[in-house]
């Protein structure tokens, strides 16, 4: 009898499939009951220990529109600085924030209401850096600045919010009447040294008068002569302005700027009423400015007067500039003592922090479900895991 051979084919293990997934969980259904129910009540017991964070806002208005530093011209200062390549300067809103970031105020909030006890810390660089964490500044589209503290209690989060607002606005004014008063006290210089020149220059005229024997000059030269003393008059005023503007301005600022071709255009109108219009027609050349006028026989230069009269012509000019320039100073003058005085109110506010009613953390809803969330998948983790040790036991 022939022996035939025969292969037995292997048998292949059956592919696991969802049934025998589901039965791996069944069967540690009450391992993974304990691991979820334990993690939802530690999650519960930590949730009910933690300190409630209440969370309160105040908003302020953007600031409405921006005091004239000055000068004498109505020109836009955004064309300026569209013009002149420069970058737009910073806001008054920038200003508020940058200060609302700033260490001076965090520490003068942590002073007001003893965060470093509050925060049980011994550092007050723990506590500002607590502090940064604790506050929210925001600016909307609409430039509404917007003030979020987070404190363990209600009316603590209101206060250090209104606080906030409080103490911009103090630190702000402050600000304000320290500049007033270093503009006041170099227009009063300014104003006090025009008043002796003013005073000599009247002297010096009437001893030039009475040696020379002459009363006036002729109708036609004094308009001119006025009408340079005016120029003239507010080209020292701009140049009063710009000097006190460099003292806290960058030289890029378009309020320098403006000033700067103020100052420019007035010297070349005085140098035309000095020299002629020749004198500054190559300047205007240079710069692609077409010249627009003509030597007017009518308005002569001062440089074709004659000798005594050429003489008398600047003696009664300068003396022009002096009383024109002694007004426009006593106007500066006094609207700088106004605005050193000035004590009202420099931060608009929209809305004031209120006391909130409800925590914003810890949130029990939202502690629940991310601990069933985790657990669970925890739980079928170590489900599958124990079944692994279970299988490698009996292999």
């Amino acid at each position: 009898m022939d022996e035939t051979n025969q292969r037995i084919p292997a048998t292949e293990p059956n592919e696991p499939n969802l049934f025998d997934y589901l039965k791996v969980l069944f069967r540690h259904r009450r391992t993974m009951a304990i691991v979820i129910v334990s993690a939802l009540v530690i999650t519960l017991i930590y949730t009910l220990l933690t300190p409630k964070i209440y969370q309160s806002t105040a908003t302020l208005l953007p600031p409405m529109g921006q005091k004239d530093l000055g000068g004498f011209g109505g020109m836009d200062i955004s064309k300026v600085s569209q013009f002149a390549g420069i970058s737009t300067p910073a806001t008054t809103t920038d200003v508020f924030m940058s200060m609302l970031k700033s260490r001076t105020l965090l520490d003068a909030v942590i002073n007001k209401f003893d965060l470093m006890a509050v925060y049980q810390t011994k550092s007050r660089e723990r506590a500002e850096k607590r502090l940064q964490g604790d506050t929210r500044i925001s600016l909307s589209k609409q430039k509404v600045i917007s003030i979020s503290v987070d404190a363990p209690s209600p009316q603590l989060a209101a206060d250090m919010a209104n606080y906030y607002v409080d103490y911009l606005d103090e630190l702000n004014r402050t600000v304000n009447i320290t500049s007033a008063k270093r503009n006041r006290l170099f227009i009063e210089q300014r104003l006090n040294e025009t008043r002796t020149n003013l005073v000599k220059l009247e002297d010096l005229m009437q001893g030039f008068q009475t040696k020379h024997k002459t009363v006036s000059i002729e109708e036609q030269a004094k308009s001119a002569i006025e009408a340079a003393a005016v120029l003239q008059a507010r080209l020292t005023a701009d140049e009063v302005q710009l000097q006190v503007l460099q003292s806290y301005l960058s030289p890029n600022n378009p309020d320098i700027i403006k000033l700067q071709l103020e100052i420019r255009e007035l010297s070349r109108q005085l140098k035309k009423m000095e020299y002629g219009a020749n004198s500054v027609a190559k300047e205007y050349q240079d710069e692609g400015v077409p010249p627009v006028f003509n030597n007017n026989p009518l308005n002569p230069a001062f440089v074709k007067m004659p000798g005594l009269g050429l003489d008398l012509a600047r003696l009664t000019r300068e003396v022009k500039v002096q009383e024109t320039l002694y007004t426009l100073l006593v106007s500066q003058y006094e609207q700088a003592k106004i605005q050193e005085a000035r004590d009202t109110p420099t931060v608009q506010v929209l809305d004031k922090a209120v006391a909130p009613e409800r925590k914003i953390k810890p949130s029990l809803r939202g502690n629940l479900m991310l601990a069933f969330f985790a657990s669970a998948l925890f739980s079928i983790f170590l489900a599958f895991f124990l079944e692994y040790l279970k299988n490698l036991k009996k292999g």
